[in-house]
């Protein structure tokens, strides 16, 4: 019964809403391509009749051509093919979104794999006290490898990332702009991805998923686990980087790109960090702490933007352990867990996001 209650909601969550947005397809601004949407089944119902009746894909093909187009030429016929699979591509593109921002909603935090469960099946079988042991000398490392094949341009995961906002915020007016834009946004870079371009690509998604996503995961360890005398290591999540410092025979992949990418991972991390400190500081305006996080905020801002100071893992969490000071002196801890939220994930992610493999 639970799995058809998992079936159902899937359905619900998942389909419904793919079937619904997948009717803004119908107006996207396609060259050539208003009819694409009306075709697909048709050339779908050919293809699985096709495939039963034991025919060649060039039959298949043929028979479609034949019935529901009136094409003549085989440029006119490659074409419309070329521009189906763009279509295809990106209701793809659609469904992995919806699938992305209905995940909390198909997934409890009491799964089987998740932190919760584990908790509760060490509390059953009187082994808590080992896990703690064990988490004091347990490490996992995320290791991020790339290819050429395997990501979207910068451009087009951007869309994906502000599609997936709209569709948890169900605004339908918002998801058919950034189908217009995803329509008319190539997905194929003209030129061969470069080492740089693709740690880049890498990078975006240390930015936009990573840097949350563990910073929580630790944090859910944390507060899961940890007691009054026992804290789990924030290096107990360890991050990993081939794209530009790998040497498997690439040609491209110098010592110039290794400094490059290494760049890249420090800057990239520092903007995060300015990022969630100016989130910080609409919450933790107090007298003394702000001024300790405007300091830091200037700080960051200068090792980004300036570049003529360098800032380490230590000036940051100095700072931070500052304002927590006044903050308790002063304030009563108010928004406390805030500010340790932040320096866990200095402590997480240094001043360079990941270890820069070579």
């Amino acid at each position: 019964m639970l799995h058809e209650e998992k079936k159902e909601k899937f359905r619900q969550l998942v389909e419904n809403k793919f079937q619904i947005y997948n009717s803004l397809f119908m107006s996207l601004p396609y060259d050539k391509m208003s009819n694409i949407g009306m075709l697909l089944p048709f050339l779908y119902e050919e293809s699985r009749l096709g495939y039963e009746a034991v025919k060649s894909p060039e039959e298949i093909v043929d028979e479609f051509f034949n019935k529901h187009t009136e094409l003549k030429t085989e440029e006119q016929k490659t074409e419309l093919l070329f521009k189906i699979i763009q279509y295809i591509e990106r209701q793809v593109v659609l469904y992995d979104s919806i699938e992305d921002a209905a995940f909390p909603q198909l997934h409890s935090e009491s799964d089987a794999g998740t932190v919760l469960q584990l908790h509760e099946r060490a509390l059953q079988e009187h082994q808590l006290e080992a896990t703690r042991k064990k988490l004091k000398d347990f490490a996992i490392k995320v290791v991020f490898t790339a290819h050429p094949t395997q990501f979207y341009p910068n451009s087009v995961q951007r869309i994906l990332h502000d599609l997936r906002t709209a569709i948890l915020n169900d605004s339908v007016t918002e998801i058919d702009m950034l189908l217009q834009q995803l329509g008319k946004t190539p997905f194929v870079n003209k030129e061969k991805p470069t080492p740089l371009d693709e740690a880049m690509s890498i990078i975006f998604y240390l930015r936009y998923v990573y840097y949350d996503t563990i910073g929580e995961l630790y944090k859910k360890i944390k507060n899961t686990f940890g007691t009054q005398n026992f804290t789990p290591a924030p290096d107990l999540i360890q991050m990993g980087f081939w794209p530009g410092g790998d040497r498997d025979g690439n040609p491209f992949v110098t010592a110039e790109i290794t400094q490059q990418v290494a760049h890249e991972l420090h800057i990239s991390i520092l903007k995060s960090y300015y990022a969630h400190l100016k989130k910080l500081r609409r919450r933790l305006s107090f007298r003394g702490v702000s001024e300790v996080l405007e300091h830091l905020s200037d700080d960051l801002y200068d090792a980004i933007f300036k570049q003529e100071k360098v800032i380490s893992t230590e000036d940051i969490l100095n700072k931070i352990k500052e304002a927590q000071t006044i903050l308790t002196e002063q304030h009563n801890g108010l928004f406390k867990n805030l500010l340790e939220d932040f320096s866990d994930r200095v402590k997480i992610f240094g001043t360079h996001f990941a270890t820069l493999d070579i």
